[in-house]
């Protein structure tokens, strides 16, 4: 990815009124968010969730995603439907690492060399992506979140789009998709620094968010341990609080519990063990159903607008290039309108076909120059680079050309030139010689130049060579 700080720049697509689908993946549920772009508003059209036997081999869960994926679709006749899928926090290595501000142009590469040092894989056996989360000007220091997942970890996960003519457009990790929830509009506000407690089935993740990029990340696994153990959530909130390093004069950090069956007396009593507002999450603006639903719907957010977490665990090969098919369709739409507006007029049925004609012809122009588009940009500015080489002569009173063929001419081929400069009627020029001394008078011979003489002391280098530095004028020049 670009630089993944925000860049990582990735270009967006033209979507008119596009559909994009979120798919988050755990090991024993799967949760589906379709949303619609209409104008400046998210629409919510699909939700759903899904049990998942968590005994079952990866392949077959996802199968079984993937048929409720394709049944979704179907139901709401999408073409071509932008899907971003989340996997299990688990599943991956996170690493938060400071770097000096000096290697942010080549992060990338640095952590490619690097990489061995953060995680416990060889780069060769993973994928991995990367996010620049801060940047302290002052000190010369930046944050990176690095996530990195095993090859063989991720791969079953591609068969998520089997039978289904589409755009996987990504891979992220389910904390990321959550803080692109807590981030977007519709959700209601919450203060810079922010905790969320998150559970679904036999895990709690906490994640610690600042300026709504994921800070800290912790993920447990609760299936031999009581959910409702005050002193093991109020531990980990505890650890969260400090690494987010409030300071003192702050107001209690807010903490969003997003966990199923966990009464209000209970989240109570957790607040009096730790020094921090804990809420109940509130989802009557994205109007989902479940808590379960809230990666899915931060990952359905990719496909429709900027995201603050914005990372692709897919292979550079495999991810897809923005598509054209709004573009065209807003083409489209105009020459629609032009078309019926005309016809509404005309009233003859034989000039609604050949409007119909030109309609068709126009789009398929519209395709095709488009597509040239950017080879005639490329070879434009060729030809421009051309024109102002030629122009600049015009700068040297047109000369340069006869003063380097005489040049040519009058050196011998026992000397080299490798420093030639022209301003204002005089010529420089360096280079070495088997006899530097005899260049003088073979230029002094030259019907375009006189006055040459060494501009510093004749030197030889380890080879014999004599190195020398000539200066000469140009006969019929303004300034001779």
């Amino acid at each position: 990815m670009t630089d993944n700080s925000l860049l990582k720049i990735r270009e967006r697509r033209v979507l008119i009124f596009p559909y994009s689908i979120g798919v988050s993946i755990e090991s024993d549920c799967a949760s589906i968010v379709l949303l619609k772009a209409q104008f400046r508003s998210l629409r919510l059209i699909d939700q759903r969730n899904i049990s998942l036997n968590p005994d079952k081999k990866i392949d077959e869960n996802i199968k079984e995603v993937n048929g409720v994926l394709r049944e979704v679709i179907r139901k709401h006749r999408i073409a071509d439907p932008m899907i971003n899928l989340g996997i299990p926090r688990n599943l991956s290595v996170l690493r938060f690492i400071d770097f000096p501000a000096a290697v942010k142009e080549n992060l990338r590469e640095t952590l490619e060399y690097e990489i061995e040092k953060h995680v416990p894989f060889a780069v060769s056996d993973i994928h991995f992506d990367y996010q620049i989360i801060s940047e302290a000007k002052r000190n010369g220091r930046i944050k990176v979140l690095l996530v990195a997942v095993k090859k063989e970890i991720i791969e079953p996960y591609f068969k998520i789009m089997e039978g289904i003519v589409g755009d996987l457009c990504g891979i992220d990790i389910l904390s990321n998709a959550a803080v692109n929830f807590f981030a977007d509009e519709k959700t209601l506000p919450y203060p810079d620094n922010l905790g969320v407690v998150y559970g679904c089935g036999n895990f709690i993740e906490l994640s610690g968010i600042r300026k709504n990029r994921l800070w800290y990340s912790r993920w447990l696994n609760t299936s031999n341990a009581d959910i409702n153990s005050i002193e093991i959530v109020s531990g980990e909130l505890k650890a969260m609080i400090g690494k987010l390093d409030l300071n003192i004069d702050q107001e209690p950090l807010q903490v969003v519990f997003c966990v199923k069956d966990v009464s209000e007396e209970w989240i109570r009593q957790l607040s009096e063990t730790v020094s921090a507002d804990i809420v109940s999450v509130n989802l009557s603006g994205n109007n989902i159903s479940d808590t379960a639903l809230i990666p899915a719907y931060g990952l359905s957010l990719k496909g429709l607008q900027a995201v603050p977490m914005d990372m692709n665990l897919l292979p550079v090969a495999l991810q897809k290039k923005p598509s054209k098919i709004g573009l065209y369709t807003l083409y489209a739409l105009v020459f629609l309108m032009a078309f019926f507006l005309l016809m509404w007029g005309g009233g003859r049925f034989v000039k609604k076909m050949q409007a119909l004609n030109q309609f068709t012809a126009a789009i398929e122009n519209i395709k095709s120059e488009l597509a040239e588009l950017k080879g005639v940009a490329l070879e434009s500015q060729k030809i421009q680079e051309r024109i102002d080489y030629l122009n600049s002569f015009a700068n040297h009173d047109g000369r340069l050309i006869d003063i380097a063929n005489e040049l040519s001419q009058r050196i011998p081929a026992t000397a080299w030139i490798y420093n030639f400069s022209y301003s204002n009627g005089k010529v420089k020029i360096e280079g070495i010689a088997d006899n530097a001394s005899e260049l003088i008078p073979l230029l002094e011979a030259s019907p375009y130049f006189n006055g040459a003489s060494f501009l510093s002391t004749i030197r030889k280098d380890r080879n014999g060579k004599e190195n020398f530095n000539i200066g000469l004028d140009v006969k019929g020049s303004s300034s001779s």
